[in-house]
């Protein structure tokens, strides 16, 4: 998650809007061609963007801080015992605490 500021996308990206399936509504930003989500914003956390970590380019230097939606990861994906997992979207106030446990875990 980023400030909206922190980013800008290159070439023609599209908004639509998924229903139903998270507490907040939320909006998708993706790829004209090929509609792949690139990333989304929902009312939960104004001004925040939520990447999709996957679509950088040089995404195996990140480390994820959070897990969410791990209900829906395939069964041969392995996170480490330590880290922080949501089985679906957490709160807003869930979220914060959790990125800022991993963080201070990090720091140590």
């Amino acid at each position: 998650m980023l400030s909206e500021s922190a980013i800008c996308f290159q070439g023609a990206a599209t908004t639509f809007v998924l229903n139903g399936a998270e507490r907040a509504a939320s909006e998708h930003i993706g790829c004209e061609a090929c509609m792949t989500r690139l990333a989304n914003r929902n009312s939960a956390v104004p001004g925040m963007l939520i990447l999709r970590a996957g679509t950088l380019v040089r995404s195996r230097e990140i480390e994820p801080y959070v897990h969410i939606w791990t209900s829906r990861k395939q069964p041969w994906i392995a996170l480490p015992a330590s880290a922080q997992a949501f089985h679906r979207t957490p709160t807003p106030a869930e979220f914060q605490a959790a990125v800022a446990t991993a963080a201070e875990g990090r720091r140590t």
